[in-house]
């Protein structure tokens, strides 16, 4: 509903900002106690996520749009990933 009040190159941008925040975010746990493996999963996934919410941005397409959406995807799968391994390699 955002791109028919703002438009298509709004809603990219309000979404990039909320990538941002996000992968932030998925950062914090590292300040807690989380270990390598996490880092990784949530790093590697994040930057995908900001890369393709930047290409977004760029060229807000609905092609663009899709690959944005599966960087989520792979964002989240790498994050969980990184996390349940860490735990459970940690004993």
């Amino acid at each position: 509903m955002l791109p028919v009040v703002i438009g298509d190159a709004g809603a990219a941008r309000v979404i990039f900002h909320n990538i941002v925040m996000l992968v932030g975010t998925s950062l914090l746990p590292l300040a807690f106690g989380m270990g390598a493996l996490y880092a990784a999963g949530a790093v590697l996934g994040g930057a995908l996520f900001l890369r393709r919410g930047y290409a977004l941005m760029q060229d807000p397409t609905p092609a663009a749009a899709m690959r944005c959406f599966h960087a989520s995807l792979a964002q989240l799968a790498l994050l969980l990933a990184g996390a349940m391994l860490d735990v459970a390699l940690r004993g």
